[in-house]
């Protein structure tokens, strides 16, 4: 789609003098846009980025620590819930630095489009 549009315009550059002033001078605002639209696209896939979520409580510690071993139900209980709690906050925290990507990503998105959009009004208007 980039191409083919750069591919016009340079044809019309090269034909219209109006044309390249304009585009000389936004220049820098199309290559941000670009830059903006890739940024996006590695936000995206940084936050498609497969991350373990922890276990709770984990098995392998439930059956070998709890169950057998000698302890009575109330300490069980507190640290199994101690356990959970400690998982429940480790995967809030992958949760978290994952909608942040996707914040990040939708921004440089949007950001990146609308600077193709005046870039691409401005040259409708010139």
């Amino acid at each position: 789609m980039f191409a083919g549009f750069y591919a016009l315009v340079m044809k019309d550059l090269a034909e219209n003098v109006r044309f390249l002033l304009y585009y000389s001078d936004w220049k820098i605002v199309i290559l941000l846009a670009i830059f903006l639209l890739a940024l996006s696209v590695f936000c995206c896939i940084k936050t498609l980025h497969v991350r373990t979520f922890y276990d709770a409580p984990d098995t392998v510690v439930l059956i070998n620590d709890y169950a057998k071993a000698e302890r009575d139900v109330p300490t069980i209980l507190r640290d199994v819930g101690t356990e959970i709690s400690r998982a429940v906050e480790d995967n809030k925290k992958i949760n978290d630095g994952k909608a942040d990507f996707v914040k990040y990503s939708t921004i440089s998105f949007a950001s990146g489009m609308l600077l193709i959009m005046l870039f691409i009004g401005g040259l409708i208007i010139v």
